[in-house]
């Protein structure tokens, strides 16, 4: 049997499975903060390290960036082994992207401003191409982010062959 080699990612060793947030927080049924906790404390110390979140996952005043909050507050000695990447730049009232160098700017500045510094974001990536703005432009703005020290890299979500080429 072969093995593959263990991806990494900013640097860390990425795990087997990933681990998505989405369904951690639902408007329509919320889970209680200290359940979801456990779930996520039980994934980690299963071997999944890379838990993608979204400004969007939920309320603005609930969203998974408000859950990772309580999770890193409550176990901030696993600050160093989750890989973390958000999606944003995403307005989940119209069901639009904008990842303008504003709307891009903002959205990260609204995910370190609810994390206040209890995890560092490792990834940020637009949740979709916004078919307004260049891909050139989106990307530059992330890269200055990056350089900023603000996010530790850069994705992107729903993008093309044609896209990404």
């Amino acid at each position: 049997m072969s093995r593959v080699a263990p991806a990494s990612i900013v640097g860390k060793i990425v795990g087997p499975v990933g681990f998505g947030l989405m369904d951690s927080i639902r408007p329509w049924a919320p889970i209680d903060y200290s359940i979801a906790t456990k779930v996520m404390k039980t994934a980690l110390d299963q071997g999944a390290n890379y838990w993608n979140g979204g400004l969007h996952y939920g309320t603005p005043t609930a969203s998974s960036l408000h859950l990772l909050k309580h999770y890193f507050t409550t176990y901030p000695e696993d600050r160093q082994k989750v890989i973390l990447s958000i999606k944003g730049a995403y307005n989940a009232a119209t069901h639009e992207p904008d990842c303008s160098p504003e709307g891009i700017k903002t959205f990260i500045e609204t995910a370190l401003s609810i994390l206040e510094g209890t995890k560092k974001i490792d990834i940020f990536e637009c949740t979709r191409v916004d078919p307004n703005v260049p891909i050139e432009a989106s990307i530059a703005t992330l890269a200055e982010n990056v350089n900023d020290g603000k996010i530790g890299g850069i994705g992107i979500s729903e993008a093309t062959e044609a896209t990404i080429r």
